[in-house]
């Protein structure tokens, strides 16, 4: 396996258009990942759907779903399940409804390697998309970026070290 191999953890449930929109752009990123791992835990069925960018990045689905209990896989069980099937010596962190700025893989490689660290935490800024939810964003998380699991990169023995989400 060569070095700094860069796998993309989705977890994903339900929506496909927001699927298509992140997949959109990590394809736009100045440094694109070599491989993208979308970890399906809704009860659509992802191996015939034409979700596309195989020109830009490997991308691996894997279905976890228990169909008679109707039992969903949750995000960090379904990041743990992801990182299990992926290929990468660093493992990148993702979520459907996340914009990652253009340079969000290149940057935080960077910092990773150059700075020597275990670990670099995601940024999160969270954007109101009607009158409603912008006046609930004002009373919560107002314009501040919080670090969050989304966006976070990892080297995936370190992953292993530190234990699995809960």
């Amino acid at each position: 396996k060569q070095n700094n191999y860069i796998s993309v953890i989705i977890p994903f449930k339900d929506s496909l258009n927001n699927l298509i929109n992140i997949l959109e752009s990590l394809a736009k990123q100045s440094e694109l990942p070599n491989e993208i791992v979308i970890i399906n835990a809704s009860v659509n069925d992802l191996t015939n759907s034409d979700i596309g960018y195989d020109n830009f990045f490997k991308i691996k689905i894997k279905s976890f779903y228990n169909y008679e209990a109707k039992i969903p896989a949750y995000p960090g069980q379904n990041r743990n399940i992801g990182v299990s099937f992926s290929s990468g010596n660093i493992i990148f962190f993702i979520d459907t409804k996340t914009k990652p700025t253009r340079d969000w893989i290149k940057n935080t490689k960077k910092i990773l390697i150059d700075k020597n660290v275990d670990l670099v935490f995601g940024s999160t800024k969270y954007e109101a998309n009607s009158f409603f939810t912008n006046l609930i964003l004002d009373l919560s998380y107002g314009n501040i970026a919080y670090e969050s699991v989304p966006g976070a990169a990892i080297f995936k023995k370190k992953f292993y070290q530190a234990g699995e989400f809960i």
